[in-house]
């Protein structure tokens, strides 16, 4: 059994292409795979946890991704933290224990830029991002990196975020022209709109500040709930990740899941003129996927500590 913490996995130098790569790969054989739903456990008002398992038969694994977020840790840091297990469902015993952090943000990014690639029309010059952290930067690195199009990029002023990650990126990637906005209408205006906020009290903007043909990108699904009613269509990663919204019953029957579309089953954008919305922050099924891909690296590579696990020898052991 291989474990791989987080700055191993960091310093493997896997390319942003690559974890696109398997992540679209994911979305064309979902419907072969067995996807639960996740379940949340909430300890209080300071904890939460989230279990996410999956099984993917085309390559003979199973896995389960555990999510802690609990603010109360006893270090006075928030424990905030994933990790990966995954097995062969043919054989007995664990592969792999991967810390998820990296995978998780990383596969983020990769799915909320294919959503922009695939779903954007192909006249968009603006795009609009808010919610300026770690998933926000992973999003620039990835559409700097797997799309040469060119956007000016409106960031919406919070703190520093926006001079930090211009700071960041702005030689990296010329093909992008940042500029800082103060309003979420100056955002939610723009051809493109991308938020990795976590939280909102309310919706962002008002529905005729959406311009016909843009495309919006929540990544952590808040602020744009008025969207799910006056846009032409829903693009959804799982029907289960949806049904608890709050207007899931209004909107269902203009979704579409995301491997539809890769299939060939349905379609994406219909015309130059609908407004789309594309709720895909990920599955399970991508964690485990990537994390499988990452163990075959680390495998081929040497890397990562290995750990015999002994198993019961006959189911007779008493």
């Amino acid at each position: 059994m291989k474990v791989l913490d987080f700055e191993t996995i960091r310093n493997m130098n896997i390319s942003e292409k690559e974890v696109y790569d398997w992540c679209n790969e994911v979305w064309r054989m979902k419907e072969r795979c067995i996807l639960p739903a996740k379940m949340k456990t909430w300890e209080g008002k300071s904890g939460r946890y989230i279990t996410m398992p999956g099984i993917i038969p085309d390559y003979d694994i199973a896995g389960v991704k555990f999510i802690s977020r609990n603010v109360d840790d006893i270090n006075g840091i928030p424990a905030r933290n994933s990790h990966i297990l995954i097995q062969k469902r043919s054989e007995l015993g664990l592969l792999a224990v991967e810390d998820g952090m990296w995978i998780t943000n990383m596969r983020t990014a990769a799915i909320a830029v294919n959503s922009v690639v695939e779903y954007s029309r192909e006249d968009a010059e603006t795009l609009g991002l808010m919610g300026l952290g770690l998933v926000a930067w992973a999003f620039i690195k990835f559409l700097g990196t797997v799309s040469q199009k060119k956007y000016a990029v409106k960031l919406l002023r919070y703190k520093d975020q926006a001079e930090r990650l211009i700071d960041r990126f702005k030689g990296e990637f010329p093909q992008f022209e940042f500029e800082i906005v103060d309003t979420y209408d100056e955002v939610c205006s723009c051809d493109v709109v991308v938020s990795a906020v976590s939280y909102a009290r309310s919706e962002f903007a008002a529905d005729d500040v959406f311009k016909p043909g843009c495309l919006v990108v929540p990544i952590h699904t808040a602020g744009f709930q008025n969207c799910d009613l006056c846009f032409d269509k829903v693009i959804i990663d799982d029907e289960d990740h949806v049904k608890g919204f709050k207007y899931y019953e209004k909107f269902k029957h203009k979704m579409t899941e995301v491997s539809e579309i890769a299939t060939g089953n349905s379609t994406g954008r219909d015309s130059e003129e609908q407004r789309l919305i594309a709720y895909c922050g990920g599955i399970a099924l991508h964690d485990l996927f990537c994390g499988y891909k990452i163990y075959q690296i680390a495998l081929e590579n040497g890397v990562g500590t290995d750990i015999n696990m002994e198993y019961p020898k006959t189911h007779l052991w008493i």
